[in-house]
């Protein structure tokens, strides 16, 4: 089909105001109208109670007051102004763990060993062979 066979308008025709109203209204009829008095969230508050008592119950178990915790939270932590770059550590951290080389060095070393124990196996059944 070619373009030029659809009758296109030049600007849309905008909704009159009965269409508006109509899709609306449409809209409500196919949802419903929820009244969140008459329906309330019940999992929502289920959920907000577990936590709470998760909370207190880890608070007592640390030895701490009930509620006690919350309010230390909304104060911030004092830090001294020391920054700690994270990723200087990491770097030392994988230094200390990895032979020189990398992990593919260190594996080709693990094989290398494995291979001389199993040498002189192979070349006692060559001599038996």
């Amino acid at each position: 089909m070619d373009s030029g066979e659809i009758d296109v308008p030049e600007s849309p025709k905008a909704a009159s105001d009965k269409e508006m109203a109509l899709g609306a209204r449409s809209g409500q009829d196919a949802l419903g109208h929820v009244r969140s008095d008459k329906h309330p969230d019940e999992y929502r508050a289920a959920v907000e109670a577990a936590v709470e008592e998760k909370v207190a119950a880890d608070e007592l178990a640390r030895g701490v007051e009930p509620g006690a915790a919350a309010a230390e939270a909304e104060a911030p932590a004092a830090t001294g102004g020391k920054v700690i770059d994270l990723a200087e550590l990491l770097s030392r951290s994988l230094k200390k763990v990895e032979p020189k080389g990398g992990p593919r060095k260190a594996e080709a070393k693990e094989e290398a060993a494995a291979e001389e124990k199993q040498a002189p196996k192979k070349a006692k059944k060559r001599a038996a062979g």
